[in-house]
């Protein structure tokens, strides 16, 4: 009787096409893996760079937009009693709620940092814009005491205070609008302290007259027009800000979107309104600027300009501005050196022009918006 032989295992040919099978279907799998890898690399950063640039603008409009604003219609009656008046760059709110720096071009506020390729340094040909507004306190005046050195408000002080000593603010009228900086507050009267001669403050103010109308008001304490603000008289928080290009300092070789805020800080026992920077937004390679002067006074811009092009006497007359910002992506996502020309608010930025972009294979989005400013004269 004969036996058949059972298969006990498989030839080495037959092994041989199994791997090569095998070779073939996971090379299928790799490089369905390889490019839905790449695809999520892509799609995360060009999210990522969209929603960066969408926060950046929706910050940058809505600052625009309260340039210049002061609970009261603009009048010819303006004093600002904060020792130095105008000297900083920051105090100058009534001649205007806004000022732009041309980089390159234009002096920049000395608090601001020097232009280099340092972490911390300002970015090379990145322009500047400043905002001088009123913030989010606001309250009517209840009653003012001219001799005191107090203004009593209708609405309460927060707690922890909102409006505090050492904050400036800006009380007006229909007649009278003041700038002048708390030495003390009393959260319980809902009193605010406003002496000459407060040693817990800086700048501090030169005067108690609150009026002086037409000029900044800078002599020995006690000078000046005294003028009583009545209940129609408004309050409101000082708050300008600036907006600027810098290099990271947290991550060095990434540029970012810096923004400086108005407060009041301890400095050696004395309560000192300063400018204080923070990192909004990494990935802002340059910021450009142009504004949209209006030359007929008809409220609408007919040219728009770099901030050097506009002589101090004009900057009342900008009724709009226009902002380009270039947005780039964290990792190289491109096979091809970026090459591109952008136009940037108007200013046309390429790997070789000044300023530029570097030649890397990183991407780069950028968007360019108007804003219509809402508090022009």
């Amino acid at each position: 009787m004969k036996f058949r032989k059972s298969q006990t295992g498989l030839t080495i040919i037959e092994i041989m096409i199994a791997l090569l099978l095998s070779l073939f279907l996971m090379g299928g799998v790799i490089a369905v893996y390889s490019t839905t890898k790449q695809t999520y690399r892509i799609t995360e950063n060009l999210s990522r760079v969209q929603e960066s640039l969408r926060f950046s603008m929706d910050l940058l409009a809505k600052d625009v937009r309260m340039a210049g604003y002061m609970p009261c219609r603009y009048q010819a009656n303006l004093s600002n009693i904060l020792t130095g008046g105008g000297a900083v760059w920051w105090q100058d709110f009534f001649n205007t709620g806004l000022a732009g720096f041309e980089g390159g071009v234009s002096t920049f506020p000395a608090s601001l940092p020097a232009v280099g390729t340092n972490p911390g340094d300002r970015v090379i040909g990145a322009d500047a814009i400043a905002i001088f507004k009123g913030s989010e306190f606001e309250s009517s005046v209840l009653a003012h005491d001219l001799g005191a050195r107090s203004i009593t408000l209708q609405r309460d002080i927060p707690s922890p205070a909102a409006i505090e000593e050492g904050e400036v603010v800006i009380v007006c009228d229909s007649f009278q609008a003041t700038m002048l900086q708390i030495s003390n507050s009393t959260p319980i009267t809902n009193r605010i302290f406003y002496n000459e001669t407060a040693t817990n403050i800086s700048p501090g103010n030169c005067t108690a007259g609150l009026g002086s109308p037409n000029t900044v008001v800078c002599g020995a304490p006690g000078s000046g027009q005294p003028y009583t603000f009545g209940s129609d008289a408004q309050v409101v928080k000082y708050s300008p800000v600036i907006y600027y290009i810098r290099e990271s300092e947290n991550t060095p070789g990434v540029k970012s979107l810096y923004r400086e805020f108005f407060e009041a800080r301890l400095t050696a026992g004395v309560e000192t309104a300063t400018m204080i920077a923070e990192e909004l937004l990494q990935g802002i390679e340059t910021m450009q600027v142009r504004y949209g002067h209006d030359t007929d006074a008809d409220g609408v811009a007919n040219q728009y300009v770099i901030a050097s092009a506009l002589t101090a006497a004009q900057w009342p007359e900008v009724v709009a501005v226009q902002i380009g910002l270039i947005m780039v992506s964290g990792e190289e996502l491109s096979t091809n050196i970026d090459t591109s020309t952008y136009n940037v608010a108007g200013t046309l930025i390429s790997d070789s022009s000044t300023p530029a972009h570097p030649a890397d294979r990183k991407h780069r989005q950028v968007v360019n918006t108007t804003i219509t400013m809402r508090n022009r004269n």
